[in-house]
Protein backbone atom coordinates (compact mmCIF):
# COMPACT_ATOMS: atom_id res chain seq x y z
CA UNK A 1 0.00 0.00 0.00
CA UNK A 2 1.23 3.43 -0.88
CA UNK A 3 1.17 6.05 1.81
CA UNK A 4 -0.84 9.17 1.12
CA UNK A 5 1.74 11.91 0.67
CA UNK A 6 0.54 15.52 0.87
CA UNK A 7 2.93 18.15 -0.37
CA UNK A 8 3.59 20.81 2.28
CA UNK A 9 3.14 23.67 -0.22
CA UNK A 10 -0.24 22.29 -1.34
CA UNK A 11 -1.37 22.04 2.27
CA UNK A 12 -0.38 25.67 2.93
CA UNK A 13 -2.19 26.77 -0.25
CA UNK A 14 -5.33 24.95 0.91
CA UNK A 15 -5.16 26.67 4.29
CA UNK A 16 -4.69 30.10 2.69
CA UNK A 17 -7.87 29.85 0.62
CA UNK A 18 -10.10 29.09 3.58
CA UNK A 19 -13.82 29.83 3.55
CA UNK A 20 -13.80 30.99 7.17
CA UNK A 21 -15.94 33.80 8.54
CA UNK A 22 -13.10 36.36 8.40
CA UNK A 23 -10.53 34.90 5.98
CA UNK A 24 -7.23 36.73 5.66
CA UNK A 25 -7.98 39.16 8.49
CA UNK A 26 -5.65 37.89 11.23
CA UNK A 27 -3.63 41.12 11.34
CA UNK A 28 -6.44 43.43 10.21
CA UNK A 29 -8.55 44.15 13.28
CA UNK A 30 -7.22 45.68 16.50
CA UNK A 31 -6.82 43.55 19.60
CA UNK A 32 -6.43 44.80 23.13
CA UNK A 33 -3.39 44.25 25.32
CA UNK A 34 -3.86 41.55 27.98
CA UNK A 35 -4.83 42.91 31.39
CA UNK A 36 -4.07 40.69 34.41
CA UNK A 37 -7.32 39.54 35.96
CA UNK A 38 -8.07 37.67 39.13
CA UNK A 39 -8.52 33.98 38.43
CA UNK A 40 -8.96 34.35 34.68
CA UNK A 41 -8.86 31.45 32.23
CA UNK A 42 -5.24 30.48 31.49
CA UNK A 43 -4.09 31.68 28.09
CA UNK A 44 -3.06 28.95 25.60
CA UNK A 45 0.08 30.96 24.81
CA UNK A 46 1.34 30.49 28.36
CA UNK A 47 0.46 33.82 29.97
CA UNK A 48 -1.21 33.48 33.36
CA UNK A 49 -4.89 34.36 33.84
CA UNK A 50 -5.40 37.20 31.38
CA UNK A 51 -8.47 38.68 29.81
CA UNK A 52 -8.82 41.36 27.17
CA UNK A 53 -11.18 43.92 28.66
CA UNK A 54 -12.78 46.69 26.60
CA UNK A 55 -12.12 50.09 28.27
CA UNK A 56 -15.21 51.66 29.84
CA UNK A 57 -14.62 54.92 27.94
CA UNK A 58 -15.68 53.04 24.80
CA UNK A 59 -19.21 52.68 26.22
CA UNK A 60 -19.36 56.22 27.66
CA UNK A 61 -19.00 58.02 24.30
CA UNK A 62 -22.16 59.75 23.08
CA UNK A 63 -23.13 59.40 19.41
CA UNK A 64 -25.76 61.57 17.73
CA UNK A 65 -27.30 61.55 14.27
CA UNK A 66 -25.02 63.29 11.80
CA UNK A 67 -21.79 62.56 13.73
CA UNK A 68 -18.79 61.57 11.62
CA UNK A 69 -17.22 58.33 12.89
CA UNK A 70 -14.26 56.11 11.99
CA UNK A 71 -14.84 52.36 11.74
CA UNK A 72 -12.12 50.27 13.40
CA UNK A 73 -13.00 46.63 13.97
CA UNK A 74 -12.07 45.32 17.42
CA UNK A 75 -11.20 41.63 17.43
CA UNK A 76 -12.08 41.11 21.09
CA UNK A 77 -15.78 41.79 20.45
CA UNK A 78 -17.06 39.70 17.56
CA UNK A 79 -20.71 40.75 17.79
CA UNK A 80 -21.73 43.56 15.47
CA UNK A 81 -18.36 43.56 13.74
CA UNK A 82 -18.07 45.40 10.41
CA UNK A 83 -17.01 43.53 7.28
CA UNK A 84 -13.30 43.89 6.58
CA UNK A 85 -13.99 46.11 3.53
CA UNK A 86 -15.33 48.80 5.90
CA UNK A 87 -12.36 48.65 8.32
CA UNK A 88 -10.66 52.06 8.38
CA UNK A 89 -13.49 53.85 6.57
CA UNK A 90 -15.23 57.03 7.75
CA UNK A 91 -18.99 57.45 7.69
CA UNK A 92 -21.93 59.43 9.08
CA UNK A 93 -24.32 58.18 11.79
CA UNK A 94 -27.93 57.87 10.58
CA UNK A 95 -29.47 55.61 13.25
CA UNK A 96 -28.82 54.80 16.91
CA UNK A 97 -29.93 51.68 18.78
CA UNK A 98 -29.20 50.38 22.28
CA UNK A 99 -25.82 48.77 21.53
CA UNK A 100 -25.09 49.81 17.96
CA UNK A 101 -25.28 52.64 15.46
CA UNK A 102 -26.24 52.77 11.80
CA UNK A 103 -23.58 54.35 9.58
CA UNK A 104 -23.68 55.54 5.95
CA UNK A 105 -20.35 54.60 4.34
CA UNK A 106 -19.16 55.02 0.76
CA UNK A 107 -18.10 51.75 -0.89
CA UNK A 108 -16.59 51.40 -4.34
CA UNK A 109 -18.25 48.66 -6.39
CA UNK A 110 -16.60 48.35 -9.82
CA UNK A 111 -16.99 51.81 -11.38
CA UNK A 112 -19.54 53.17 -8.90
CA UNK A 113 -19.37 54.55 -5.38
CA UNK A 114 -22.42 53.42 -3.41
CA UNK A 115 -23.65 54.90 -0.11
CA UNK A 116 -24.05 51.74 2.00
CA UNK A 117 -25.98 51.65 5.27
CA UNK A 118 -24.41 49.32 7.82
CA UNK A 119 -25.05 48.60 11.50
CA UNK A 120 -22.00 48.36 13.74
CA UNK A 121 -21.65 47.96 17.51
CA UNK A 122 -20.15 50.92 19.36
CA UNK A 123 -16.98 48.97 20.26
CA UNK A 124 -15.94 49.12 16.60
CA UNK A 125 -16.32 52.89 16.05
CA UNK A 126 -14.90 56.16 17.39
CA UNK A 127 -15.48 59.84 16.73
CA UNK A 128 -13.54 61.05 13.70
CA UNK A 129 -11.13 63.97 14.02
CA UNK A 130 -11.08 64.60 10.28
CA UNK A 131 -13.38 67.63 10.50
CA UNK A 132 -11.78 69.26 13.57
CA UNK A 133 -9.05 71.09 11.65
CA UNK A 134 -11.64 72.45 9.19
CA UNK A 135 -13.93 73.75 11.96
CA UNK A 136 -10.94 75.31 13.72
CA UNK A 137 -9.98 77.07 10.48
CA UNK A 138 -13.56 78.35 10.05
CA UNK A 139 -13.60 79.96 13.52
CA UNK A 140 -10.12 81.41 12.93
CA UNK A 141 -11.24 82.90 9.58
CA UNK A 142 -14.35 84.42 11.17
CA UNK A 143 -12.17 86.07 13.83
CA UNK A 144 -9.78 87.41 11.17
CA UNK A 145 -12.69 88.76 9.07
CA UNK A 146 -14.12 90.56 12.10
CA UNK A 147 -10.73 92.14 12.91
CA UNK A 148 -10.21 93.18 9.27
CA UNK A 149 -13.68 94.77 9.14
CA UNK A 150 -12.99 96.79 12.31
CA UNK A 151 -9.64 98.02 10.96
CA UNK A 152 -11.00 98.56 7.46
CA UNK A 153 -8.34 96.34 5.86
CA UNK A 154 -8.38 93.23 3.69
CA UNK A 155 -7.07 89.82 4.77
CA UNK A 156 -6.23 86.71 2.73
CA UNK A 157 -8.31 83.78 4.03
CA UNK A 158 -7.11 81.14 1.57
CA UNK A 159 -4.41 78.75 2.67
CA UNK A 160 -1.12 79.45 0.95
CA UNK A 161 1.56 76.88 0.06
CA UNK A 162 4.78 77.03 2.07
CA UNK A 163 7.09 79.74 0.65
CA UNK A 164 10.58 78.89 -0.62
CA UNK A 165 13.36 78.89 1.96
CA UNK A 166 15.23 82.11 2.68
CA UNK A 167 18.71 82.61 1.19
CA UNK A 168 21.35 81.14 3.50
CA UNK A 169 24.91 79.83 3.55
CA UNK A 170 25.54 76.09 3.81
CA UNK A 171 28.46 74.94 5.96
CA UNK A 172 30.63 72.26 4.35
CA UNK A 173 32.72 71.57 7.50
CA UNK A 174 35.96 71.46 5.48
CA UNK A 175 34.64 69.05 2.82
CA UNK A 176 34.79 69.95 -0.86
CA UNK A 177 31.49 69.97 -2.77
CA UNK A 178 31.09 66.90 -4.98
CA UNK A 179 29.62 67.16 -8.48
CA UNK A 180 27.10 64.42 -9.24
CA UNK A 181 26.38 63.70 -12.89
CA UNK A 182 25.34 60.67 -14.95
CA UNK A 183 28.01 58.36 -16.39
CA UNK A 184 28.48 59.01 -20.14
CA UNK A 185 26.96 56.33 -22.36
CA UNK A 186 29.45 53.91 -23.96
CA UNK A 187 28.39 51.87 -26.97
CA UNK A 188 29.63 48.28 -26.60
CA UNK A 189 29.31 46.16 -29.73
Amino acid sequence: MEEDFVDEEEENAQQASSKAVLPGSQDLFITLEPIPSQGGIPDPEGREGTSRVVPLATYMRIYKKGDIVDIKGMGTVQQGMPHKCYHGKTGRVFNITQHAVGIIVNKQVKGKILAKRINVRIEHIKHSKSRDSFLQRVTENERKKKEAKEKGTWFELKRQPAPPREAHFVRTNGKEPELLEPIPYEFMA
